[in-house]
């Protein structure tokens, strides 16, 4: 009896750690194609880059003809490195040391090419909305998050338009 109790309880908590794995994972979604003009598509895709949350935003974004420029502001990088001694003699200690470091200071930009935008998709989690730009080898380019189903369209409908293909072509996507 205790077996079949085991086993019982074992298939109860596979299904439902199943149902937990379901819900937790982004789905994809087909987006509704809008029509833009040029100017809508350039404001559309500004205001989906710096309504994202604080720690995704970028400080700036400038659109060009041909791509989007990312700042994420300037950084520093410091590397350090210390040394330390500690000698004894009689009852007195003595300490001596040195330390070193080197300071970068760069710019954070991330270009994106439109014409290397492979792929734009849509996907629906939870209360918001995530883009992702991927390149032709697959890989992640960009997310963005959006928090308005009707803006998330519009994201990529500008894209579309902007990377010069027609938005109704979305599907292939």
């Amino acid at each position: 009896m205790g077996k079949k109790l085991m086993l019982s309880v074992r298939v109860v908590g596979i299904f439902f750690f199943a149902l937990i794995l379901s819900g937790c994972g982004a789905k994809l979604i087909l987006p509704t194609p809008v029509s833009l003009s040029h100017q809508e598509a350039v404001n559309v895709v500004e205001r989906a880059f710096m309504e994202q949350a604080e720690k995704h935003k970028p400080a700036n974004i400038e659109l060009t003809d041909k791509y989007v420029l990312l700042s994420y502001g300037v950084h520093t990088k410091t590397k350090g490195r210390g040394i330390g001694s500690l000698y004894a003699i009689h009852n007195t200690a003595f300490a001596t040391g040195s330390s070193s470091s080197i300071s970068r200071v760069y710019a954070k930009n991330k270009r994106i090419y439109f014409q290397s935008m492979y792929s734009i998709k849509l996907y629906s989690k939870r209360r918001y909305f995530i883009v992702l730009i991927k390149d032709e080898s697959g890989r992640v380019v960009e997310r963005i998050f959006i928090y308005s189903k009707a803006l998330a369209n519009r994201f990529v409908s500008a894209l579309m338009y902007l990377k010069g293909e027609d938005s109704s072509s979305i599907s292939q996507y």
